[in-house]
C-alpha cells in the first residue's frame, strides 16, 4: 500500500500493470465510406440567410424603388432617350 500511495503522489498510476498509453484502434479508415458516421440533420442556419444579409437585400430592394439604383436596362432605356434628344 506504500508503494501504491508513493507512485500517486509522484503522478504516477498505483499499478505496475497499468498501460498508460494503450495501442490505439484505428476508427478511422484510409478508405472512402459509403455512409457517413455521424448521421445529424443539417443545422438551419445553412438554409437560412443571416439577419446581416437579409438587412441589405431590402436596403437594396428599397433604394430599387426609390429609383436610386437602377437595372441595366433601365439605363440603356435612358441612354438611347438622351441620344434620341
Amino acid at each position: 500500500e506504500m508503494r501504491a500511495i508513493r507512485r500517486i503522489r509522484k503522478g504516477m498510476f498505483p499499478h505496475l500493470s497499468v498501460d498508460p498509453f494503450p495501442d490505439l484502434v484505428p476508427w478511422a479508415t484510409k478508405d472512402k465510406l459509403d455512409e457517413p458516421m455521424v448521421d445529424l440533420a443539417e443545422p438551419k442556419s445553412r438554409f437560412l440567410p443571416s439577419k446581416w444579409e437579409a438587412k441589405k437585400v431590402v436596403k437594396l430592394v428599397r433604394a430599387m424603388r426609390k429609383g436610386w439604383i437602377k437595372t441595366p436596362t433601365e439605363l440603356e432605356k435612358e441612354r438611347e432617350q438622351k441620344e434620341e434628344e
